[in-house]
């Protein structure tokens, strides 16, 4: 049974203002802010065995699985910050799927693109930590409250898909929330 999209975790956020150079109606931003932490928010628990941050080395992933892995996240974050709902759900991991309600999702990422009005935002640093079909990922961006410690990622097949569907945030200036 699918629940609805975990919202109640924005009643743990500073939702600011916006940053410098960033291109946010101030009317919409709180929607922006709130859709972008809402997405966010579902992510970025470490999986078990992860180093304290979430990611580091990958002893056995070799720079074209890390560049595969970047240019899908990337990829993700693109589709959100755009407004894509329904391209950016396909990023989802199957069992991400199965929790997540498709509708309240692609409202979120409208809300999302609505908000940024934007162009795509790329990576100030990414580092990603793998271990066999899965991956721990830490990112930041331009826009600060995107940043991202501990973000869960699958391979299904030879994709990765986006598995952080169900665990507590963790944000470099936020500490964790638990």
């Amino acid at each position: 049974m699918r629940r609805p999209y975990p919202m109640p975790f924005l009643a743990r956020v500073r939702l600011p203002g916006g940053s410098p150079g960033l291109t946010v109606s101030p009317m919409r931003t709180p929607w922006f802010a709130a859709a972008a932490c809402a997405l966010v928010l579902t992510g970025c628990g470490s999986p078990s065995g992860a180093t304290a941050d979430g990611a580091g080395p990958s002893p056995s992933a070799g720079p074209a699985e890390v560049a595969a892995l970047r240019e899908t996240v990337q990829g993700f974050w693109n589709e959100v910050l755009t407004g894509q709902g329904p391209n950016a759900y396909t990023f989802l991991s199957a069992r991400c799927q199965t929790i997540v309600d498709v509708a309240q999702f692609n409202d979120l990422v409208i809300r999302a693109g609505n908000g940024y009005a934007g162009p795509p935002l790329p990576f100030l640093s990414f580092k990603a930590r793998i271990a066999g079909e899965h991956a721990s990922v830490n990112y930041t961006f331009r826009v600060h409250m995107l940043d991202t410690i501990g973000d869960r990622w699958v391979r299904e097949g030879d994709t990765w898909r986006w598995d952080s569907c169900d665990h507590p945030p963790h944000h470099p200036d936020q500490g964790t929330n638990a």
